[in-house]
Order: C-alpha cells, then sequence, then structure tokens
C-alpha cells in the first residue's frame, strides 16, 4: 500500500504468530496481541490508524466532512418537545434546547382533559405552563467525554427516578436514586450494575449484576436508605447461555424477571405490592421454547413457540389464586408453575403471520404482527372481566386501510369487545415502512399510542382512538429547511437467491433521478445496507441524515436477508447456525439484482453494515469484492472465529446459540468457512472505511483492527484500507444528538468520494 496523499504510511503492526490446530484445521493468527490493551503499542497502533484514516480523507475529501456535519446538524430542529404523556397525576415529556447533546425529562402536573388537550396543541418548542425538570441529561453529561442514560424509572407514587448511567460506553452502569421533591440525590449509589430496573412498592428497587463475562446474571432487591452491601440477591442465572431481563407487567401489578437465551425464555413474577415475596415461576424453560406473558386481571397471557408454533401463539390462563387479585397474602407454600394443560389457545399459529409481540391493557388486547415482510397492528377489544372460555382472536382480516392520520371507523371482523367495536388491522400504505409502539403507560387507557415513519416521511407519533378508529397525528419529527415526502419514491423489490428464495430490498431515491416508470433512468451511485442476524428485522424508516445522499443522487437500498424475521421465524432460522451462509449469499443476490435491472453497477456502489451487518460486510468483501466500490464497516464482528472459542469474552457464550460453538467440530466447520479474518485470500479488495470503539465491549476494538492489517497484508490493488477509533466510546459510538454526526459525516465524506457524487448539495 502507499502512502496517503498527506504524507503519511498505512500503520503496520508487528507480526506476532500463534497457531492454533483444532479438528486438524492449522489457524495462524499474526495479530491476536492486538487484543492486549495494557500493552502500550496497542493504543498507539490505534492511534496512528486514525491519523492514517484522517490523512486520507482530508486529503481526498478537504472540508466535506465539516460541511456534511454543518449540513446534517442544521436539518435538526434544536429546540424540541416529545408528545406529552399522561401517567398517574403528572403529563411526562422531554425536550431539547438549543446547543443540548442531551434530553431534558420534564413533566406538570395534570388536573384533567381539557389541560391535557392545551398540551397538545401548544406548540411542540414551548415550555409547558407548570414545568419541572426533574433531571436533565446535559449537567449529568458535564466533564464526560462519552455519556449514556440507559434507564430511567419512576416509582409508583411518583416521588423518586432511579436511573441507569455509563459514561466510557463500556456498557456498565451505575444506578443514582433522586429525589423529585427536593431535586436532591439520595445517598443510595449501586455500582457495577446491567441496565435493569424496576420498582416495587414501599422503595424497594429491583436491579442486576454483571459476571465476568458483561452478562446480566443476578436480580437484586434493594431497599432504600441502606447500604449496596445490604441487598438481597432475588434470582441468579448460572447457565451462561441466559441474561436477565427485569420490568414492570403493563399492569403493573408483577415485577417481571425473565432468564433468555438465544432461543429458550423462562419467566418470574413477584407481585409489585409484595417485593419480598419470593419469585414465581410461570412456566419452566425448555429448550427452544420462547415465550413471554401479559398480565390483566386474573388471568394471564402467553406469547409463545411451543408445540411447534414457530411464528408464536398467544394463549390464556388463570393466575394462581394466591397471585390474583384476591391473594393479598404471603403464601405458606411455593406456587407451582401453570401446567402446560392449563393454558388455552387464543390465537392459534401461522405460516403466514408473525406474531412479534402482545401488549395486553384492561380494555384491549394489542398485538404487532408481520406479514409478508411488513408490520402491522392487531386491535382486539376486550370486554371486562375474564376472557371467555371460546374467544379465539387473529381471524379478522378486515383493515382500516388509509394514509396515517386521517380518520374512520372499523368494520368486519371478529367480536368481543364493548360498544360494537370488532377484532380489526391498522394498515399502512407506503410500500416500505417501520411501526413501533409508543409511550403507553397507562394500563386503562382507550387509545394506543404509536410511532410510524417510511423511507420518505419522517418519524410521527399518532394516537389511535380503539372505539371510534380515529387517528390523530401528535407530532410529525421536523427537518429543518423543510422536507416533501413527495420529493422522494420508494419501492419494493425482489431478488432471486441461488436457492430459488425470494429476497425483499426497499429502496429509496430522489424523484429527480426517475424516468418514465418512475424508478432511476440509469444506473446511479446505490448503497447497500444490510444486517440480517438474531431476528432482528431491518425495517425502513426515516433519515434525516440520509438525505445528505440523496439529495447528491444516490438511491438507498436495503437487503432483507435471512437472519432478520422480515418474512417470520423461518427467516431467521434460514439465516443461523449451520445456515449462515444464507444470510451472505442473500446479500450477494441483492447486490446481483440492484445491477442486472439497471439500478446501479459495481463501479458506484457500496456495502455497508454495523456490528453483526460488519460480519455480513467483511463475509461478502471475501466471496465477491468485485461487486462495490467500497464498504463502510462499523464495529465489525470479523474476527468470529476467534471471539467464539473464547468463554471468557463478555457474550461469547450466549451467541453460541446464533452462530454455533466452534470448541465443537461441527460448529467449527460452521464459522470456519465464513469467518472474515480467516477467510482473506490474495485478490482485489475494494477501499474500506471500518470503524471501531476503544470501549466496545460487544465486538472488541481489536476485531476490526486485526481485519484491517490482514486486508492490507493480502489484498492486492490500489484499494485503501482505513480504520478510524473513537478512542472514548463503545458500540454504539459518539453519545449525543449532535457528536455522533462527526462520526457519520466521516462515513458519508468516504461514500461520497467513492461513489463520485458531488462534494456540494445541488
Amino acid at each position: 500500500m502507499s502512502e496517503s496523499p498527506g504524507g503519511l504510511r498505512p500503520p503496520r503492526p508487528d507480526s506476532r504468530p500463534v497457531s492454533r490446530t483444532l479438528f486438524g484445521d492449522t489457524t495462524i493468527d499474526e495479530y491476536s496481541w492486538l487484543r492486549d490493551k495494557a500493552d502500550p503499542a496497542v493504543a498507539v497502533h490505534m492511534q496512528a490508524e486514525r491519523a492514517y484514516a484522517e490523512s486520507v480523507l482530508d486529503a481526498r475529501t478537504g472540508a466535506l466532512r465539516e460541511h456534511l456535519y454543518a449540513e446534517m446538524r442544521a436539518r435538526i430542529r434544536e429546540d424540541d418537545r416529545s408528545v406529552p404523556c399522561k401517567e398517574g397525576p403528572w403529563l411526562y415529556y422531554s425536550r431539547t434546547e438549543e446547543g443540548d447533546e442531551y434530553p431534558r425529562h420534564c413533566r406538570r402536573p395534570w388536573d384533567g382533559d381539557a389541560q391535557d388537550a392545551r398540551a397538545y396543541e401548544q406548540g411542540d418548542n414551548q415550555v409547558l405552563a407548570g414545568e419541572s425538570v426533574y433531571l436533565d441529561e446535559n449537567t449529568l453529561a458535564e466533564g464526560h467525554e462519552y455519556f449514556d442514560l440507559a434507564a430511567l424509572e419512576l416509582c409508583p407514587e411518583h416521588r423518586l427516578c432511579a436511573y441507569a448511567v455509563d459514561t466510557s460506553g463500556d456498557e456498565i452502569y451505575t444506578i443514582f436514586i433522586k429525589d423529585l421533591d427536593t431535586g436532591e440525590l439520595l445517598e443510595d449509589r449501586l455500582e457495577g450494575c446491567g441496565s435493569g430496573l424496576a420498582w416495587g412498592d414501599g422503595g424497594v428497587l429491583f436491579y442486576d449484576r454483571l459476571d465476568d463475562a458483561h452478562r446480566p446474571w443476578q436480580c437484586w432487591r434493594h431497599t432504600l436508605g441502606q447500604a449496596m452491601s445490604a441487598d438481597v440477591l432475588v434470582l441468579q442465572e448460572d447457565d451462561e447461555k441466559f441474561y436477565l431481563w427485569i420490568g414492570r407487567s403493563r399492569s403493573q401489578r408483577f415485577i417481571v424477571v425473565s432468564a433468555d437465551s438465544k432461543v429458550s425464555s423462562e419467566v418470574h413474577l413477584i407481585p409489585t405490592a409484595r417485593p419480598t415475596a419470593q419469585p414465581w415461576l410461570v412456566a419452566p424453560r425448555v429448550q427452544g421454547v420462547e415465550y413471554d406473558i401479559g398480565h390483566r386481571g386474573d388471568q394471564l397471557l402467553m406469547r409463545s413457540n411451543a408445540d411447534g408454533a414457530r411464528n408464536f401463539k398467544v394463549s390464556v390462563a388463570p393466575l394462581p389464586l394466591e397471585l390474583s387479585a384476591g391473594g393479598e397474602t404471603e403464601p405458606t407454600e411455593p406456587v407451582t408453575p401453570i401446567m402446560a394443560s392449563t393454558w388455552r389457545e387464543l390465537m392459534a399459529h401461522s405460516d403466514e403471520v408473525l406474531i412479534e409481540s402482545i401488549s395486553t391493557f384492561a380494555g384491549q388486547l394489542i398485538v404487532c404482527e408481520r406479514f409478508e415482510g411488513l408490520q402491522r397492528i392487531r386491535v382486539v377489544p376486550l370486554a371486562p372481566g375474564p376472557i371467555p372460555e371460546r374467544a379465539r382472536f387473529g381471524l379478522s382480516t378486515s383493515t382500516i386501510a388509509r394514509a396515517p392520520g386521517t380518520s374512520g371507523g372499523t368494520s368486519g371482523g371478529t367480536s368481543g369487545g364493548t360498544s360494537g367495536v370488532v377484532e380489526h388491522l391498522i394498515a399502512f400504505p407506503d410500500p416500505a415502512y417501520s411501526v413501533w409502539s409508543s409511550a403507553n403507560p397507562e394500563f386503562d387507557q382507550t387509545h394506543l399510542r404509536f410511532g410510524y415513519a417510511s423511507m420518505t416521511t419522517p418519524a410521527s407519533i399518532f394516537d389511535y382512538d380503539i372505539a371510534s378508529g380515529a387517528q390523530v397525528l401528535r407530532k410529525r419529527s421536523i427537518v429543518v429547511g423543510g422536507h416533501e415526502p413527495e420529493d422522494y419514491r420508494s419501492a419494493r423489490i425482489w431478488a432471486r437467491a441461488a436457492d430459488g428464495e425470494r429476497i425483499p430490498i426497499s429502496l429509496v431515491w430522489h424523484r429527480s433521478l426517475e424516468g418514465a416508470d418512475g424508478r432511476p433512468e440509469d444506473p446511479q451511485a446505490l448503497v447497500l445496507y444490510g444486517y440480517g442476524a438474531y431476528g432482528s428485522a431491518m425495517d425502513p424508516g426515516f433519515s434525516t441524515t440520509r438525505l445528505s445522499l440523496l439529495q447528491r443522487g444516490a438511491v438507498w437500498a436495503i437487503a432483507h436477508v435471512r437472519g432478520g424475521d422480515e418474512l417470520g421465524r423461518r427467516w431467521y432460522e434460514a439465516g443461523r447456525l449451520e445456515h449462515k451462509q444464507n444470510t451472505f449469499g442473500d446479500f450477494v443476490a441483492c447486490a446481483e439484482h440492484l445491477v442486472a435491472e439497471g439500478w446501479t453497477r459495481p463501479a458506484c456502489m457500496a456495502a455497508m453494515g454495523g456490528s453483526a451487518g460488519g460480519l455480513l460486510i467483511g463475509a461478502v468483501a471475501n466471496a465477491r469484492p468485485d461487486l462495490f466500490t467500497a464498504l463502510v464497516a462499523s464495529v465489525p464482528f470479523v474476527d468470529v472465529l476467534n471471539t467464539m472459542l473464547d468463554p471468557s469474552l463478555p457474550l461469547t457464550v450466549i451467541e453460541w446459540e446464533e452462530w454455533g460453538n466452534p470448541a465443537t467440530e461441527q460448529g467449527y466447520a460452521w464459522i470456519r468457512a465464513y469467518s472474515p479474518y480467516e477467510n482473506i485470500c490474495v485478490q482485489d479488495y475494494p477501499e474500506v472505511l471500518a470503524l471501531a470503539g476503544w470501549n466496545d465491549p460487544r465486538v472488541g476494538y481489536w476485531e476490526a483492527a486485526k481485519w484491517v492489517a490482514r486486508l492490507r497484508e493480502r489484498g492486492t490493488g490500489d484499494g485503501r484500507v482505513l480504520l478510524w477509533t473513537n478512542m472514548g466510546a463503545g458500540h454504539g459510538g459518539a453519545s449525543g444528538r449532535f457528536e455522533y454526526l462527526r462520526e457519520l459525516g466521516l462515513e458519508y465524506a468516504f461514500l461520497i468520494d467513492r461513489l463520485g457524487l458531488p462534494a456540494e448539495l445541488p
């Protein structure tokens, strides 16, 4: 590799070979020493890599990075406010002022619907009358290069808040408790914790602690005023494949402690009113069976994939008497789990519809589904009292199909609610979009608040009235300088994988590119983004920062490859363990389809992904480097084999059910076949920009460093390989709503240069 235009040569870390032989296969790792943070040469090397990357980019793009930062920041409304949300006797919301990197968490007393309506009618950059700022993240972040507020929980009486803070990016949190009446911090301070928090009654706080591998493995109970050393261990998870999650049921009646692996789960409940009670096990874990629960009255609802329900089903069972509304006293004997035969099916499994989540309210059940790759919301009105014996849900295919924000009534569907309202679906008009649950804190509320965005429409918050079917747009994010959705086009197309599977692709572009048929007339610069892991769907949404590429003439595309759950649970299972190669093959098929159909060509196509998506980029780089002119890999999981062989690293044991255990011959063969670091070969590679976090607990900085070093060593041709490391952050990069734009400006400047896009906006 030649020196940068700025005069720096690519850093060359020492080669210190370490050999390992497993199952007859010998691998040599020349750069394993880069993992040793205690070695001063490691930090020196990482800084040299960053200096080289900046030298190359500055020489190529000049002031473009700073222009992009200013351009992207200028689109963000600095004085902004979230939609107020009633919870108990207060309206809660967050807001920012000009220059704020972080939000201010606010509330004001609620005294009736009329006042609530006035709060919505005021401009969403206005300070509401009677406001108190109960937590200002900007103040908490002062003096810290990095700041993350990972959890913020109010006690049932709304007098205290507990919050978890990380100031290094290593995802080890300190928990503080604040008295909202006096504004003072309590002396209670919990160190070395995870981010799980839940309040019981009477000043009792549940939280989790981490083991040496960074796994939330213990649930502890803290009583206000006591030292941390006096806290009580409530649950401990010894199986290293499982991690704990702590929260509260929507009914507020139970503390929920869930133990989850990648494919199995187990839920324990603790009555909020009796926080010192022993946890009650809902159903014992079964390998390969996942479930979660909702509570309503004297019944539990369960979403589960038991009995072959791959896309999940919903069942109901009565609470044990000791835990029901009448069970006020501590049981004298342990409460036994609900027998499997007691659960009664409410929504059957479907091969076509994935049940992603359920939310129980006093008067309705909300089911988030996925059908043909797109999200939808099922509304099931519920009459007071227990759900009837013969009730069956999920039968209706009637939809309220209209543009979000317009009003209309329900029609068709399965009865079972009140006031004539029947089960129905909320449908959405765009060919590619995202929907998410917004703030719905009150169990007896009669509306559903949800968020919606498409690739052309900014994030929007709606209130949906269950009884009337009317939707009210409460807020649509403002793009400063103006944004017209009609100026952009989006589409969903399908590629064909090598095994015949159809792979969806979501695209967005500026209308200035369109030809007679609406799509871009000629091959265009295109960025293909992918993830494909953990059953996580990459739903297409809106991005103000992405406008900097679209307005310069780029097409943005998302490859919905196997390994996510876009097309149901089978889509996930077809992209994990022994099937992981499908993820990479699908991405290649999408790239080939975009070229064959004239959307782009290899000379002006880039690929992009982060974390597990960085693994995707690394594997595709080895398999088909000829398809792309540039690759961006953020915190890339590219040293898969070595990481999965080291159970002392954070998350490794948990991840074995996702990737396989290479300590077994079978698992070793799967991972060895695609692990990007081991499979780098002597060939031309595209230009590469890799980004890492020095304090990253999920994907060690050394993975990107080793990968870059070997790419330079074995890659041929003129393509430069760059590594930029944030030395003060972790997996998510820079914190703050503006500071992260500097890293994004780095990535976009690289892409604009490699794709031949104009530096200046048209």
